[in-house]
């Protein structure tokens, strides 16, 4: 008896997928990290989902060879640990994993301020990075009590979601509860577009009402 044979992963060409979704991409766009790694690996096995981290679009301005989008996030960065913004074409690049653009829902924007979420960004630059205020996120996640709101200093979910409460995109919650794995729950985007690494589906996407822990529909 003859056995099919197992397909192949479809593993996606990362410069034919931005160039192709770059002149699209607006500020307060979620960028969804899955790494390799053992810090990833935790963070999979504790959320049961593959995204282990987040940025967010800052930017996008004409460039003579197209768009230039630059990204930010609190993440650990050519030395630095914290807040930092790059170039998302560089990120893209140089990153050993899979990365999606989640980009918001129309009717989210037109209640989002744009300056207001592009200024509260900028000016959390070069604070710190906050890893027990993300541990206690995680916890906060398993149905333990999380913490109280801590601006110091930002895990890469935290200040995401905090931009997004600042410009109005979604109701006041308590950031520093939610998780990378929670953020992609949220009902505000209107696609889940993969940019690198091996082609998957993320787990939840889109399905919840913004909060600290995820409960129902939104858009």
């Amino acid at each position: 008896m003859q056995t099919m044979a197992a397909e192949s992963p479809v593993i996606l060409d990362p410069f034919t997928r931005y160039i192709a979704a770059r002149e699209r991409m607006l500020p307060g766009d979620l960028i969804a990290f899955a790494g390799r790694g053992p810090v990833s690996d935790v963070i999979r096995l504790v959320t049961s989902c593959p995204v282990s981290h987040v940025g967010m679009v800052l930017h996008r301005r004409d460039g003579p060879a197209g768009a230039v989008v630059e990204v930010i996030e609190s993440t650990s960065l050519d030395g630095f640990a914290g807040v930092t913004a790059s170039r998302m074409s560089a990120r893209l690049l140089g990153y050993d994993g899979s990365l999606w653009w989640l980009p918001l829902h129309p009717r989210v924007r037109e209640r989002m301020n744009e300056a207001a979420l592009v200024a509260f960004l900028h000016a959390q630059e070069g604070k710190p990075y906050d890893a027990v205020q993300a541990a206690l996120a995680g916890i906060h996640r398993l149905g333990l009590p999380g913490s109280r709101e801590d601006w110091s200093r930002w895990f890469c979910s935290e200040i995401c979601a905090r931009a997004l409460v600042e410009s109005g995109a979604v109701r006041s919650l308590n950031a520093s509860q939610v998780t990378p794995a929670g953020l992609i729950e949220w009902s505000i985007y209107s696609d889940c577009y993969q940019l690198s690494g091996v082609a998957e589906t993320l787990p939840r996407f889109n399905s919840m009402a913004p909060s600290a822990r995820s409960v129902e529909g939104f858009v």
